[in-house]
């Protein structure tokens, strides 16, 4: 097994010996009474003259028709063996074994065995760091909690350089993927990798198992901003889900990237391959939940058809932005735009024209507002927009820019669209409610629609409707 250092610790075997004058029966006696499967043979100093085993025992002396009682042990013995010093890694002791197909490995100090090494070891001290590393891995598991695309992939650069104990790291997905909706965000530890790198690292060909451990190569733009090797890659992906992403199923491929590694973790390669595959696991497992989790929220958030906010969305919105007016005594205006005559449009022109007419609608919108303000369908044919920090001569001159512009939308020959809007100001010496809001709106636009349509009007107390038009208004909002 290791030990703090990462060498090797045979203290644990017992190193049972035999001299090569003595018989076979005497070594096979020794091996039952040690109960071990191999004797270290020595010279008449002690010194390492080979080794014999069980399997020498059985196949050699019978093959040879040897007198087990009165051969010596040396006639039967490996003496050209393998064999290691007390400070080689656990690594390299490992390969020792495997490339020579052997199940011992002397220990040897001045000529003597002092420790032997078996693959009784090798699979324990295996089975000892893969539970080291599945806890590591799995403590990386509980601590990437957060919901937030940002805050994830932030605390998975942070948070593998400490697992890996390398001094950069770099979390990365590709822009250019066009079969989602998810905006991965790039996360850098102490990394500025050039945008070239990530683009060959993208273009190189994927790795069966998705890791990779390099030792011996960097690109050289790396090199230059002081990269050193080694370094580590794992593939990742994100998978998404059908319905979530409006191009269906697809998935977003990135990577994740670290240097630096500190040398005593590269030289056992194979326990370093096994973590790095158990966090290719973890994190495309989070990864893939976390942006199911927030294409999820966008979609319930985003009005299919319009693409514009939803009515939740405006709501939320509606929401924080008067707590924010109430709290630092700062004014907002609200404005609905309706569409006049729609269910006309749709009967007389069926529900795809409606459709077409509601998507052109929003892109104007869309195009005349600030990015501060935000836009929503509210319902049907009806869309509001939030203008933070505007009073109600700006939130009248924007909506009529909407209004105008509006009646470039042709729904047929000689027929273009038109819109009634209604304006409200929150005010200054006293908090509103949101639904109070949308309620003075509502009334301004009830106005003007009554008025003519195709028209904008402004609330106010003097011209407010009736307790019973205002209870109607209150009660769809509730509903």
């Amino acid at each position: 097994m290791a030990n703090e250092q990462g060498k090797t610790n045979f203290n644990h075997v017992t190193v049972a010996t035999i001299r090569q004058q003595e018989t076979i029966a005497e070594a096979a006696k020794k091996m039952r009474d040690n109960n071990v499967g191999c004797l270290i043979v020595t010279d008449n100093t002690d010194k390492l003259a080979g080794i014999v085993t069980e399997r020498d025992i059985s196949s050699r002396a019978a093959a040879n028709f040897l007198d087990l009682g009165k051969s010596n042990v040396s006639e039967i013995m490996t003496s050209d063996i393998i064999w290691c010093s007390p400070d080689t890694e656990p690594r390299q002791a490992r390969e020792l074994m495997a490339a020579h197909h052997i199940r011992h490995l002397p220990v040897v100090q001045d000529g003597k065995v002092v420790r032997m090494y078996s693959m009784r070891d090798v699979v324990h001290e295996q089975l000892i760091e893969s539970r080291i590393a599945a806890e590591q891995v799995a403590m990386l598991s509980a601590c990437l909690k957060s919901s937030n695309l940002v805050e994830i992939t932030s605390m998975v650069t942070s948070e593998v350089t400490k697992l890996f104990n390398a001094k950069r790291c770099l979390l990365y997905f590709n822009e250019d993927s066009s079969d989602h909706t998810t905006n991965v965000p790039a996360s850098y530890n102490n990394c500025v990798c050039p945008r070239q790198c990530l683009k060959d690292l993208f273009a190189q060909e994927n790795d069966p198992e998705g890791c990779r451990i390099c030792t011996d190569s960097m690109p050289l733009l790396c090199q230059k901003d002081g990269a050193t090797l080694p370094r580590v890659i794992i593939q990742l992906k994100i998978d998404k889900v059908k319905g979530v992403s409006s191009k269906g199923i697809g998935n977003i491929k990135g990577f994740l990237c670290m240097c630096g590694l500190e040398h005593a973790k590269v030289l056992n390669q194979s326990l370093l391959h096994y973590k790095a595959k158990l966090v290719k696991d973890i994190l495309n497992l989070h990864l893939t939940n976390v942006a199911q989790y927030q294409d999820a929220r966008i979609a319930s958030l985003t009005d299919g058809l319009t693409k514009v906010g939803s009515r939740r969305y405006f709501e939320d919105m509606l929401e924080n932005e008067t707590s924010r007016a109430g709290r630092y005594s700062r004014s907002f205006s609200i404005g609905i735009i309706d569409v006049d005559k729609f269910k006309e449009i749709n009967d007389k022109f069926g529900h795809t024209a409606g459709d077409a007419a509601l998507k052109q609608l929003a892109e104007c919108m869309k195009g005349l507002k600030r990015n501060s303000d935000i836009l929503a369908r509210y319902g049907g044919d009806e869309f509001v927009i939030i203008l933070p920090e505007t009073g109600i001569e700006g939130a009248e001159k924007m909506i009529e820019r909407i209004r105008n512009k509006a009646h470039e939308i042709k729904i047929a020959d000689n027929l273009f669209l038109s819109v009634s809007c209604g304006v409200a100001q929150a005010p200054l010496d006293r908090p509103v409610s949101g639904i109070e809001m949308i309620r003075r709106a509502d009334s301004a636009l009830y106005r003007a629609k009554n008025g003519g349509r195709d028209c904008t009007k402004i609330w106010s107390e003097e011209t407010d409707e009736s307790s019973n038009d205002s209870q109607v208004v209150q009660s769809e909002l509730s509903a």
